[in-house]
């Protein structure tokens, strides 16, 4: 279950990550489209320049520098979102491989587990062969033990008899001497 966990908690990580791209995309677009914006009004204020009369060419220029630093900046700033984003889709890719390990890996336990149980009913089958063999050897032994003391009572029968019998011819000898 702590895998399991952690599958999740990866994936959502991996969910964030992506959001967070796509944001930052989003975001990215949004400036460029600005940019682009101004970059049209640049153009257009420059053509209403040239012909506005009372406008000075030193005002011009100075609007222009200025627009111009200002999509430099612009542009400073979406190159260090562009390397941001790059630097997040290796993360999101990694994030990913790492994922796809980590199913690759549950799969291998699944099976392993899966060949595991077989294993065990195997064993479990082998055990109850062997307990029934067990219980078979143990009912041979208790008739085999009947059997030995019946032929040790009918030795102590047979040894009576022949304890009665050599009496018997002791005293027959003792009558003859």
């Amino acid at each position: 279950y702590q895998s399991k966990a952690e599958l999740t908690s990866m994936k959502l990580n991996h969910e964030q990550s992506l959001a967070a791209v796509n944001h930052e995309k989003t975001e990215l677009l949004r400036s460029k489209r600005v940019v682009e914006r101004q970059l049209m009004e640049l153009r257009g204020s420059a053509a209403e320049a040239k012909e506005h009369v009372g406008f000075t060419r030193s005002k011009a220029m100075n609007a222009a520098a200025a627009v111009l630093e200002e999509l430099e900046q612009r542009c400073q700033v979406q190159a260090e979102l562009s390397v941001k984003l790059e630097n997040e889709q290796v993360h999101l890719s990694t994030v990913t491989n790492a994922f796809e390990e980590t199913k690759a890996a549950l799969v291998t336990l699944s099976l392993e587990k899966q060949d595991a149980v077989v294993q065990l009913n195997q064993l479990q089958d082998s055990n109850q062969g062997l307990s029934q063999e067990y219980m078979s050897m143990e009912q041979q032994c208790k008739q085999l033990r009947i059997q030995l003391e019946e032929v040790q009572h009918l030795r102590s029968i047979d040894q009576a008899e022949l304890d009665g019998m050599q009496d018997s011819m002791l005293s027959e000898m003792t009558q003859i001497q």
